[in-house]
């Protein structure tokens, strides 16, 4: 599947609480726990999340710092022609009652203060359902296009 545009979310595992080095936003505590980081690529997404599952590779964006030390265990992609980023952001926010932990990470360019595009979910937030709780609620609220 090569996608073209759209918006991806990466879960991961992070199995213990560290300080990391997140490029120039400087060093924070992550506790450990289960994160979702909400990101988009409107020209080439599949390289993209290729990119971040990859070891090897230059630190460039917040997500890379971070990946360092959690483990993928999920990914799910959107495909959208239009920019959703921040509202699947905030979709996730509110449905897994997702924390910031380093405000302004991953959000840059965000125009919905996000506050931050990588939030710890809480023990009682995440569960084995959480595609498709998000998916339902996302097409509830025609938030997302399919192709």
């Amino acid at each position: 599947m090569d996608l073209k545009k759209g918006v991806y979310l990466l879960i991961t595992e992070l199995r213990e609480s560290m300080y990391i080095e997140v490029g120039k936003l400087g060093v924070f505590f992550f506790p450990g726990g289960y994160y979702v980081y909400t990101g988009s690529a409107m020209n080439g997404i599949s390289q993209r999340v290729g990119r971040h599952v990859s070891q090897r590779k230059r630190l460039r964006w917040h997500i890379d710092y971070f990946l360092r030390y959690g483990v993928v265990k999920g990914i799910i992609v959107l495909s959208s022609e239009d920019k959703i980023e921040c509202r699947v952001n905030q979709m996730v926010k509110t449905l897994f009652k997702g924390r910031v932990i380093v405000p302004g990470f991953g959000s840059s360019d965000c125009k919905e203060k996000c506050g931050s595009h990588l939030l710890l979910i809480e023990k009682d937030g995440f569960n084995q359902g959480l595609l498709e709780k998000l998916l339902n609620q996302a097409r509830k609220k025609s938030l997302l296009s399919f192709s």
